[in-house]
């Protein structure tokens, strides 16, 4: 990378800002297997800095991809960024939001995830009214998000959500691994929603191994401090 730095005014722009995508997917495994605050952080400050050299955006046009939208929400929020996230989703508001014909779904899910993380689960869910996306994944995450509220609101309806979405992710045609991510994490919550409040240890030490070996697992870091909640 320092090297591709150093010589950038040789190289095509097209082909720097695909090295520059491979480093973010280079960084972002390198997270995957060893996490830590200090790599987070690095993170999410290499995303600023190529929002800010443009490499996200589509051609000639500012514009962004509503999966670039999300995983820069998602990383903000992690690190504490939530000002930032702000920033960002007034500054790439969906009529900045291309590749999608639900530019409007797409940028209240990230609204959603940034009320969630703020602790207003009301306007966290009046976000997700909307839903109609192309793209099953997007749907999905928004019934996710849905659940961590319920959960976190001890919702009446939380089982019956649960339930819904298991059978949505089992009948959709997304690729085995992609449904097993899914699944894992509704088999964690419907495990902590067996012990939240009996609290046994050894039942819950069980949970924090299935948390940390499961994989595939979407949202482990919250799993993880929901878990030390209980």
């Amino acid at each position: 990378i320092k090297k591709a730095r150093a010589y950038r005014q040789d190289i095509p722009v097209f082909r720097y800002r695909n090295l520059m995508a491979y480093y973010r997917y280079f960084m972002g495994r390198k997270y995957q297997l060893e996490p830590s605050k200090e790599k987070l952080q690095q993170i999410f400050e290499l995303y600023q800095e190529h929002l800010e050299e443009g490499f996200f955006h589509l051609r000639h046009k500012k514009h962004l991809m509503p999966g670039s939208l999300k995983v820069m929400t998602n990383i903000a929020i992690k690190v504490d960024a939530i000002d930032w996230a702000k920033q960002l989703l007034k500054r790439y508001p969906p009529a900045k939001i291309a590749g999608t014909r639900y530019p409007k779904e797409a940028h209240s899910l990230c609204e959603a995830d940034v009320f969630f993380a703020e602790g207003d689960y009301d306007k966290a869910s009046q976000c997700l009214t909307y839903r109609n996306f192309e793209n099953v994944n997007y749907s999905i995450l928004a019934d996710i998000l849905l659940i961590k509220i319920y959960y976190t609101t001890d919702h009446v309806l939380l089982e019956n959500r649960i339930a819904a979405l298991s059978r949505k992710v089992r009948r959709s045609k997304l690729t085995s691994s992609t449904k097993q991510q899914y699944l894992n994490f509704l088999r964690i919550i419907n495990l902590l929603l067996k012990n939240r409040f009996t609290k046994p240890v050894a039942e819950l030490n069980k949970i924090k191994a299935l948390i940390d070996e499961l994989t595939p697992l979407i949202e482990r870091e919250w799993l993880r401090k929901t878990l030390l909640e209980i």
